[in-house]
């Protein structure tokens, strides 16, 4: 009997330590098994995270591109109308300096078959000598509008507002040419006004008659 109570006496000192050893490894493992799961948790959750992030900045980036498309092709648009709407008004400015070339050409021959006739022209060819300068400077603001079109609707022009403001500069040189155009025209008028029948013509009949008649008196006297 004393021999089985000191060998279950050994035992228990023998198992005991071994139970408590193994508990405590069991403890351990249970306990990393959770540190590591909450670590993989959490490296899971900020993968989620930045890619919901980088979602986010795809999407920001994405919509900022189609505004700047948007940007860019409403802008293209206000360029294409104004380069049409100027390239419109060129032609007719041009047109409208061709007519007055024309209309100079016919005065001229006017004056040249007056003069002929014995009229007194010198005023009107001062005058078409002063109109035709009229016309060339009017020519010349016509073919200027070019360049401030081009600089309007130039690749530096890269919003609406600075196309506006270099419109305004567009505006004001097609606006002197038009001026330029009136003034020409108006010189013409002077011109055909002078030439009226009658206004300078001299009477070189009249004039032979009226010395005939002198010459004839004094002899007479």
């Amino acid at each position: 009997m004393k021999k089985v109570l000191i060998t279950f006496s050994i035992f228990s000192l023998t198992i005991v330590p071994l139970l408590a050893s193994a508990q405590t490894a069991s403890t351990s493992v249970e306990a990393n098994v959770q540190i590591k799961t909450r670590a993989e948790l959490e490296a899971n959750r900020e993968e989620k995270r930045e890619t919901i992030r980088d979602q986010v900045e795809a999407k920001k980036e994405a919509v900022q591109n189609q505004m700047e498309e948007r940007k860019d092709t409403a802008l293209a648009k206000v360029k294409e109308r104004i380069t049409d709407l100027v390239q419109k008004i060129i032609k007719r400015l041009e047109a409208a300096v061709e007519r007055l070339e024309k209309l100079s050409d016919r005065i001229e021959s006017r004056i040249a078959k007056m003069e002929a006739d014995g009229v007194d022209v010198v005023k009107a060819k001062e005058l078409l000598i002063a109109a035709n300068v009229k016309i060339e400077a009017a020519k010349t603001s016509v073919a200027a509008i070019t360049l401030p079109l081009n600089v309007t609707v130039s690749g530096t022009s890269s919003t609406t507002a600075v196309v506006k403001e270099k419109y305004a500069l567009l505006r004001s040189q097609i606006a002197k040419a038009k001026d330029d155009i009136k003034a020409a025209h108006a010189a013409l008028v002077d011109v055909i006004r002078n030439l009226k029948p009658g206004a300078n013509k001299v009477k070189v009949e009249a004039s032979a008659t009226t010395t005939a008649t002198t010459t004839a008196t004094t002899t007479s006297n």
